[in-house]
């Protein structure tokens, strides 16, 4: 059995004329935190959303958990992405509308579970990440360091093996930055989880288990 639980052959992607992605590889293993740096452009947020199925290559491939994922079809990766995939971005993403729990559950609702199962669950991701009593508040009553383990606990709540986070502490100051980074560490080893983070924080990449560095539309 594989200990991969992405792997990246040859992936090229162009925007119009402009060749951001010219062959990458890229394997990442169960459980391993992997970061990914490089200056702005150089095509770290590309990568990133190939691997998470947002985006499609020109060519190359892409399989999860032994899952050869562009040779399906796109209603079949949108199912796949929402119950294998988390997803943390720099900018939340939440929804103003919603209570802190309501947004955390939002992937179980496209998933059609049990609301009564998935509330139980998200409420203890909550407490986990030390947000329970802030359940009831919308995006706006939050800190930023709180709307960002909010947005953990939606990446969580699916239960997926994989967690696709793009410059995560971006917007939040050194010290909520440092409590996150001491966060993705612990989510790895309570739930086995795989991390591909995309940062500027050379903190964070220097605590991942492997850090690469993204130049010119390649990993090295």
């Amino acid at each position: 059995m594989s200990n991969l639980i992405l792997k990246a052959e040859n992936l090229h992607k162009s925007f119009g004329n402009l060749k951001v992605l010219k062959g990458v590889n890229l394997e990442v293993t169960k459980g391993e935190i992997l970061s990914i740096i490089g200056k702005s452009g150089s095509g770290k947020s590309t990568l990133l959303h190939i691997c998470g199925t947002l985006d499609s290559p020109d060519s190359g491939s892409l399989t999860i958990d032994n899952n050869d994922i562009f040779k399906t079809s796109p209603s079949k990766i949108s199912e796949f992405r929402n119950k294998n995939i988390g997803f943390v971005f720099q900018f939340h993403h939440l929804l103003n509308e919603f209570t802190a729990l309501e947004n955390i559950l939002i992937p179980t609702m496209i998933a059609k579970k049990n609301y009564k199962s998935s509330k139980d669950q998200a409420l203890e991701l909550m407490k986990i990440l030390q947000i329970e009593d802030r359940k009831d508040h919308k995006p706006n009553q939050l800190s930023g360091g709180e709307q960002q383990r909010v947005a953990i606990a939606r990446a969580l709540i699916n239960r997926p093996n994989l967690i696709l986070a793009d410059e995560p502490t971006g917007n939040l100051d050194s010290q909520t930055s440092a409590e996150l980074h001491n966060l993705i560490f612990e989510l790895r080893d309570q739930f086995n989880l795989s991390f591909i983070i995309v940062t500027h924080n050379n903190e964070l990449a220097q605590m991942s288990d492997r850090s690469l560095t993204m130049k010119d539309g390649v990993l090295n």
